[in-house]
């Protein structure tokens, strides 16, 4: 039996993911030439919005106008977000406003499910817009708390990246909070300035703010490439492979961290875990691994320092993701995973568990191990593997595990 995937939110999103890495991709090499990242970033929302929320539209609605009308709604909230604070809205909570939209207009009308889509999403944008000054209190304070603790900055950052956007990064990589230094009778402030204009001798700052994203990008990519690959490759090839190469290739894991934290949210826990461990571990050993654009492969064999050291703890943090990945979908295999009403659970639970359950007709349950059944606890008749239930009973298994 497989488990009932309606209400996951990945399979409406393989394609925008991968749509977007190569569009990330196709924004990078032009930056190249460069075009404005602020420029990018926004483009990159503003697309972003109409390829996940049309996704889910589609998926949920099965109709192209009540689409429309969300993917219209998405836009204003990004619209007006722009509009009150100047920033691009950020990617998760865009995803997060389409699906619950979409759930709560699902039986509306084309014209209702505009006219809620587009003035929740605007109220949604103002009230975003109005708190992004507050939160850039809360973020300062975020920087000044993880300020020389490498292992609390590599999670802050991925994290905070991901959900809100790079108002924290920019704060060592580009602006003051990393330190400042007089180089050749001129101050820098900011890691990536600062790396830029001394690379031969590159600050401290370096190990405790940038190394870590070259593990971020490239071995634990690959520790969990290998770790899911043969889980996601008949129904996520595309989203997967593209945010995979997006990462090595670019520096760039925003589309990887959206597949890994939609897919499996605990795996994407445990990515950032090893992550902290990683720049940790690069900081305690002092290695200095900067870039100037992003933490890619190229940039890492340009820039690599300590090149032993560092790459045998690459090697032993994509075995550790390998294992810690392995030992989450053990725990929590969500693709696997049904969500049921609790007298479901319960009932499952007394015929030893969905693992012990291998089919059922006719009023009668199939089950691997009659030993697990909780006689005292169901009204049933046993015979080796064949389990007679009461018609109520019977009736809910068949109910749920058909759906």
């Amino acid at each position: 039996m497989t488990a009932n995937n309606e209400n996951r939110i990945i399979p409406n999103l393989n394609y925008p993911i991968g749509f977007f890495s190569i569009l990330i991709f196709i924004i990078f090499f032009l930056s190249l030439f460069d075009v404005q990242k602020g420029d990018s970033l926004v483009v990159l929302s503003i697309i972003w919005s109409v390829l996940s929320s049309g996704f889910i539209g589609a998926n949920v609605f099965c109709n192209s106008k009540k689409t429309i009308s969300l993917t219209c709604g998405i836009l204003c909230l990004n619209g007006f977000y722009y509009f009150m604070c100047g920033e691009a809205f950020s990617l998760f909570l865009s995803v997060v406003a389409a699906v619950l939209l979409s759930k709560f207009c699902r039986d509306y009308s084309f014209e209702n499910v505009f006219y809620i889509s587009v003035g929740v999403c605007v109220t949604l944008g103002v009230i975003f817009g109005l708190l992004y000054d507050p939160c850039l209190n809360i973020t300062r304070f975020l920087a000044n708390a993880s300020q020389g603790n490498s292992f609390v900055f590599a999670i802050i950052n991925d994290a905070y990246s991901l959900l809100f956007g790079n108002a924290f990064s920019d704060l060592f990589y580009i602006k003051d909070y990393a330190g400042a230094l007089m180089i050749d009778n001129k101050l820098y402030s900011g890691v990536i300035e600062i790396f830029k204009a001394d690379k031969d001798n590159p600050a401290s700052g370096t190990a405790l703010y940038m190394t870590g994203r070259y593990f971020a990008n490239i071995f634990l990519s690959i520790g969990l490439f290998t770790a899911l690959f043969s889980r996601v490759r008949d129904k996520y090839l595309f989203s997967f492979i593209s945010a995979f190469v997006l990462c090595l290739m670019v520096g760039n894991n925003l589309a990887f961290c959206l597949f890994l934290i939609f897919y499996n949210p605990f795996i994407y826990l445990a990515y950032l875990m090893c992550l902290g461990i990683d720049s940790f571990v690069c900081s305690l050993i002092d290695i200095r691994v900067g870039f100037e654009t992003s933490a890619s492969l190229f940039e890492m064999i340009k820039y690599i320092d300590k090149p032993i050291y560092f790459l045998l703890i690459g090697a032993l943090s994509s075995i550790l993701m390998y294992f810690a990945a392995v030992l989450v979908l053990s725990k929590y295999d969500l693709e696997n995973h049904r969500i049921l009403p609790k007298s479901v659970r319960q009932l499952t639970k007394y015929l030893g568990g969905e693992e012990n359950i291998s089919g059922y007709e006719n009023g009668i349950v199939y089950v691997k191990n009659p030993n697990l059944i909780d006689v005292l606890m169901l009204d049933c008749l046993i015979k080796e593997n064949a389990v007679t239930l009461n018609t109520e009973d019977y009736d809910l298994i068949k109910k749920y595990y058909d759906s």
